[in-house]
C-alpha cells in the first residue's frame, strides 16, 4: 500500500476547503431570493388599501366644518370697583416705616466707547511705514557692509607666512628664526594695527639684525644671542647706535613693563634712523 505525502495530503485537504467555500458563496443569493419570496404580504395593509378604494367624494365626510370656524373674542365683563378715599393719617401710619433710599435710580456710566479709525486712511498709513522700514533697512545694510569692508581693509593680512622650503608657517612667534625669508615689514604692520608696541619694537630689532646680516657686519645664526652680536659689532662705525637699539629692545621686550603709545613713538624714531643708515 502506497503512503500519501504529508505535502500531498495538505494540498487535497486545503483543495477540498476551497471547493466548500465557493459552492457556499454562490449558494447564499439563491437562499436569500427565496426566503424574500417566502414573505407574506400583510393582510392589514390590503384591507385599507381596499377602504380607501371604496371611498368616493360623494360620500360625506365624518367631521364637521362649524366646529373649526373661528368666533370672534369677547372679554369678560369687568365688574364695578368701588373708589375709596384714604385718610393722611392712615397713609402716613402705614407707609411710615417704608424706606425708599436703596430705591433711587444711580446715573448710569458713560460707556467708553472705543476710537473711531473710520476716517483713517489705512492703505496710504501702511503704504507709508513699509516704504519708511524698507528705507531704514537699506540703510542698515549699506551701513554693516560699509563697516564689514572698513574691518577688513584694517585687519593685517598675511598673518602667516608660509616657507617654500619646508613648509613651516611662519608667525610672529617664531619670525626670528626666519628672519632672511620673510618680509619683516609686514608682521611690523600687524603689530602696529594691533597696538603690540613691544612686538613693535622686536621687529624693528630684526630689521637691524637682518640689514647688518646681509651688509656682512655679523653673521646671524638661531644659536647666536645679542651678546654675541655685540662683540662682533665691537669695531664698526655705528657700534653705539647698535648698542642703543639692543638695550633698548631688552627692556621694552623682556621687562615687565608696560608700553602704551606715547613711549612707543618716543622710541620709534631711534631704530628708523639707524636703518636708514644701514
Amino acid at each position: 500500500m502506497q503512503i500519501v505525502s504529508p505535502r500531498i495530503w495538505w494540498r487535497l485537504t486545503t483543495g477540498i476547503m476551497y471547493i466548500c467555500c465557493l459552492l457556499l458563496v454562490l449558494s447564499t443569493p439563491i437562499f436569500s431570493q427565496n426566503e424574500q419570496e417566502a414573505i407574506p404580504v400583510d393582510s392589514a395593509y390590503q384591507e385599507l388599501q381596499e377602504l380607501d378604494e371604496s371611498y368616493t367624494e360623494d360620500e360625506e365626510p365624518y367631521y364637521d366644518d362649524d366646529l373649526y370656524e373661528r368666533q370672534p373674542y369677547n372679554p369678560p365683563p369687568v365688574s364695578h370697583v368701588e373708589k375709596r378715599e384714604i385718610r393722611n393719617e392712615q397713609w402716613s401710619k402705614a407707609s411710615g416705616k417704608l424706606d425708599y433710599s436703596d430705591d433711587v435710580p444711580q446715573e448710569k456710566k458713560k460707556e467708553e466707547t472705543a476710537p473711531d479709525f473710520s476716517g483713517v486712511n489705512w492703505n496710504d498709513s501702511t503704504r507709508f511705514w513699509g516704504e519708511l522700514l524698507q528705507v531704514l533697512a537699506i540703510i542698515i545694510g549699506i551701513a554693516g557692509i560699509a563697516f564689514a569692508i572698513y574691518k577688513t581693509l584694517q585687519a593685517p593680512r598675511n598673518k602667516k607666512i608660509i616657507r617654500a622650503e619646508d613648509g613651516t608657517i611662519i608667525t610672529s612667534e617664531n619670525v626670528d628664526e626666519y628672519i632672511h625669508e620673510t618680509d619683516l615689514e609686514r608682521f611690523l604692520r600687524e603689530a602696529k594695527a594691533a597696538e603690540n608696541y613691544p612686538q613693535c619694537i622686536r621687529l624693528y630689532y630684526l630689521q637691524i639684525i637682518k640689514k647688518l646680516s646681509e651688509s656682512g657686519a655679523i653673521k646671524w645664526s638661531k644659536e647666536k644671542t645679542n651678546r654675541d652680536y655685540l662683540r662682533e659689532m665691537r669695531t664698526h662705525a655705528h657700534n653705539a647706535a647698535f648698542r642703543d637699539c639692543t638695550r633698548t629692545f631688552e627692556k621694552a621686550w623682556y621687562g615687565n613693563e608696560e608700553m602704551d603709545k606715547s613711549t612707543f613713538l618716543n622710541l620709534e624714531p631711534g631704530f628708523t634712523s639707524f636703518l636708514s643708515l644701514l
